[in-house]
């Protein structure tokens, strides 16, 4: 069982063609691994992420609590109109 990348993309393709060489497989490879390794986040990244889901996070939680207390005062403000006629009729 081969243990390197090249032995392992070489093992996955067929040989016999005559086109393909193990030292094809092997630049393609390290070709590919190049390309993750271009595409990886730096720290950076990572942290600019993370501070703008922590922001969005914030901007969610001020919208709910807005909405609660809109809530809120709209039973409070209903309740008081009940009482305030309640005791205009008793």
């Amino acid at each position: 069982m081969p243990s390197s990348p090249a032995g392992i993309l070489a093992s996955a393709v067929p040989v016999e063609d005559g086109g393909i060489s193990e030292r094809d497989v092997r630049r393609q490879a390290c070709l590919l691994i190049r390309r993750k390794a271009d595409y990886a986040s730096t720290p950076a990244d990572i942290g600019a992420a993370v501070d703008e889901r922590i922001e969005h996070q914030r901007q969610k939680l001020i919208g709910q609590l807005k909405h609660r207390a809109l809530g809120a005062s709209r039973r409070l403000a209903i309740e008081l109109g009940q009482r305030t006629a309640e005791r205009a009729a008793g």
